[in-house]
């Protein structure tokens, strides 16, 4: 029963934040017709820029909230694959590269290679996920680096930046959801709180385990551990 109830909560929630992209839209729309008219005031285009900004806040989150409601009702149906890692990342580092706009360094040092038998959606959703964090919550000038290694037990995708780095005491609570820490890293992102709860569930279904390693101003190192096959 406590399992049904589970399912039930997890769909209504994802299916309230589909019904609510709807709406969310067509307040963008109006907001950016009006937004447009000649005349306003400064007072005006200031509060139209931030009620654009706090929609796609909301769209972002029900974006998000979707994507994790899927992600685990798809649990029962992963298609197991061969994927090359060196191929996967190269994909996310120019994606990575794109969302930095030339603001950020990013290495990937991956040999050709590491192959991996996983659901590629899901790796693709974890590993993206941190990738794209270090680069939305890290200040211009910051250097990402990504690092594949093998060992006999496992393949390790280690993801390290220069950046802010994240209070000790906050990393046991960053993969809860809608926890969002009080540091640097979080306070101007408008981030949803779920990309790590995503990264994490996703990790768990390629039988994956992730550890932070971090401390404030001292940069932060995601480090993704797949079991060997």
């Amino acid at each position: 029963h406590i399992n049904d109830l589970e399912k039930v909560r997890k769909e209504f929630v994802g299916n309230i934040s589909h019904e609510l992209r709807t709406p969310l839209t067509v307040m963008r729309g109006y907001i950016d017709t009006l937004s447009d008219i000649e005349g306003n005031s400064a007072m005006a285009t200031k509060a139209y820029q931030e009620m654009s900004n706090q929609v796609d806040r909301m769209k972002d989150l029900c974006d998000d909230i979707i994507l994790l409601s899927k992600l685990e009702s798809d649990s029962a149906t992963l298609v197991q694959q061969s994927v090359n890692l060196n191929e996967l990342l190269t994909k996310i580092v120019a994606e990575a590269e794109q969302l930095s706009a030339g603001k950020h360094s990013i290495t990937l040092n991956c040999s050709e290679s590491p192959v991996l038998n996983a659901d590629i959606k899901m790796l693709r959703s974890a590993l993206g996920n941190i990738v794209f964090n270090a680069v939305l919550h890290n200040p211009q000038g910051a250097d990402i680096w990504i690092d594949v290694s093998e060992s006999k037990p496992h393949i390790e995708v280690a993801i390290k930046d220069s950046g802010v780095g994240i209070d000790v005491d906050e990393i046991p609570r960053l993969t809860e959801r809608f926890y969002r820490g009080d540091s640097s890293r979080n306070s101007n992102t408008g981030g949803s709180g779920l990309g790590l709860a995503i990264v994490k569930h996703a990790l768990s279904c390629c039988d994956a385990v992730l550890e932070i390693k971090s401390s404030l101003g001292d940069g932060a190192t995601f480090v993704c551990k797949f079991p060997k096959q």
